[in-house]
């Protein structure tokens, strides 16, 4: 019988893990919701580049060291200390660091995430309705994204409903 592996989704957006040639679909529809597959499984797919993908960017999470530790997703050094794990913010923390930090510091740690994690900031400050004209100058640039205006168009389709 094949061991169990826990999956978390990271972000609140909809993600799909079809695979189809393993029999096995699965919708993540909100941050930290789960769903159980095989290690069987998950060790065939995991070499598939766009399920390789949701690993690396943060969309999706193993809740298993050693699997991430096999699949290359953290190594550990000599000492047993995790060198290389990805950043995997939660709505919160993207929300705090928006809120709570300048924009030289703010860059500091975006420039460091994966695109899908930097497009998160983008996420999060138009569901929260974050408008700082300095940092959507910025994601603008950096995700080609608007957020003022976003959020704009937004409420103006509200206030026509």
């Amino acid at each position: 019988m094949s061991k169990k592996i826990k999956l978390i989704s990271k972000i609140s957006s909809n993600i799909n893990l079809y695979l189809p040639e393993y029999h096995y679909s699965r919708d993540f529809t909100k941050e930290g919701q789960t769903h159980i597959i095989d290690k069987d499984v998950l060790d065939q797919a995991i070499y598939t580049p766009s399920v390789m993908a949701m690993f690396e960017n943060g969309l999706l999470y193993i809740d298993d060291e050693d699997a991430r530790i096999e699949y290359g997703l953290e190594v550990k050094d000599e000492k047993g200390n995790i060198e290389h794990a990805p950043t995997i913010l939660s709505s919160e923390e993207v929300y705090e660091k928006l809120t709570t930090l300048n924009l030289a510091d703010l860059k500091k740690v975006v420039d460091e995430l994966p695109p899908v994690q930097q497009q998160r900031f983008v996420d999060v400050a138009i569901e929260k309705g974050y408008m700082d004209y300095a940092k959507n100058i910025y994601f603008k640039k950096l995700t080609g994204r608007d957020i003022i205006k976003t959020i704009e168009i937004t409420q103006e389709e509200e206030v026509d409903e």
